[in-house]
């Protein structure tokens, strides 16, 4: 059966993501940091449970915009996980995603790209039947975009990876690379969940934006009607 950190690990993780799906960030950091803490004191600095904790923490400081404290964390978090888990366990690409996203908003648009694109590469080379033994250790790690926890895969990462490459090219003008990318995602992420699924409609608004900074109009106006038109029908008419 899967390790945890303790009932009062889990319980502080639970509770620390639910302040943060709230938004309320402040009161999550307790919890969550205090989790990270009863993992490294059960099982140590380099344990999968303990990286994992390390994850979700770094994650809420980005989504406090403590951008340098979280590329200090992550580098060492990274490194810790290529070390312990290898460069081709689930938790290490994570963890690449993470950082890589981070450098982004640091304007380290290079190195962003030469990390997300490793992910993409491995990707290739594993094939989508890779997978976590255990894939529920990483099940908060990857984001919480359409509302729910998603769990670790290869298809999944490489999502995330190309999600993550096009915003490191429309921050770094690179508009057309941008857009590619973009409507790669979206023509995955159709693939992968559907064409109502939430993180589907929210690469199509990407989507739009880009082919708005591209002076696409036309196209950027019909890709948006499609996403009312979607919305209106998954969600109803406001």
């Amino acid at each position: 059966s899967r390790r945890g950190c303790g009932r009062s690990g889990s319980s502080r993780t639970t509770i620390g993501l639910s302040y943060q799906g709230l938004g309320l960030f402040a009161e999550a950091e307790p919890h969550l940091a205090r989790a990270l803490e009863l993992c490294r004191s059960e099982h140590g600095e380099r344990d999968e449970q303990t990286l994992c904790a390390a994850l979700r923490l770094n994650r809420l400081l980005y989504d406090q915009g403590r951008y340098e404290e979280v590329e200090q964390r992550g580098h060492e978090t990274l490194a810790r996980c290529r070390v312990a888990l290898g460069n081709d366990h689930l938790a290490t690409w994570v963890a690449e995603n993470e950082l890589g996203t981070t450098l982004t908003r640091l304007g380290a648009f290079e190195e962003a790209d030469r990390l997300l694109c490793e992910i993409l590469d491995r990707a290739s080379a594993a094939g989508k039947s890779a997978a976590l033994a255990d894939p529920s250790s990483l099940s908060l790690t990857l984001g919480r975009t359409s509302g729910q926890d998603e769990v670790a895969s290869v298809e999944n990462c490489a999502a995330i990876a190309r999600r993550n490459l096009a915003l490191n090219d429309l921050y770094w003008g690179k508009v057309e690379a941008a857009e590619a990318r973009y409507r790669e995602v979206l023509e995955e992420l159709r693939r992968l969940r559907g064409d109502d699924a939430p993180d589907t409609l929210l690469a199509m608004d990407d989507y739009a934006f880009v082919l708005l900074e591209q002076q696409n109009y036309a196209e950027a106006e019909r890709v948006h009607d499609e996403l009312v038109e979607t919305s209106d029908r998954v969600f109803g008419e406001n």
